[in-house]
């Protein structure tokens, strides 16, 4: 599990959840293995549809896993990783949208759009 990414794994709870590294399913560590599971699972979904075909099952069903690393150092590590994402900036600039309580005010024109007389 210490070449899974530490934000793929939720070590917080009662019981350990993964992220399935082939489906991105999020699912919990029975046994020391992965559930198994369909590429097409949706955990809030109460039953599936019957008429539909069946998918086959995820690759990753069944894989083992090796729980190697304490819930503390977990979440120091991805307290770290959080707080170092928080401080990055967007690249994006968006638009200040104006709304009635600020109104709006002309832009002149520039002078080389003048129409010289």
């Amino acid at each position: 599990m210490s070449t899974h990414p530490l934000y793929l794994i939720d070590l917080a709870g009662d019981r350990p959840m993964l992220a399935c590294p082939e489906c991105r399913t999020w699912l919990v560590v029975t046994d020391g293995m992965l559930p198994p599971h369909r590429s097409d699972h949706k955990p809030d979904q109460a039953r599936r549809d019957k008429t539909a075909p069946r998918r086959p099952r995820c690759g990753a069903s069944r894989r083992p896993v090796v729980l190697d690393l304490s819930p503390s150092t977990w979440a120091s590590k991805s307290a770290f990783g959080a707080r170092d994402a928080g401080m990055r900036r967007g690249k994006r600039v968006f638009a200040d949208p104006r709304s009635e309580s600020s109104p709006q005010t002309p832009v002149p024109v520039p002078v080389f759009r003048t129409v010289r007389t």
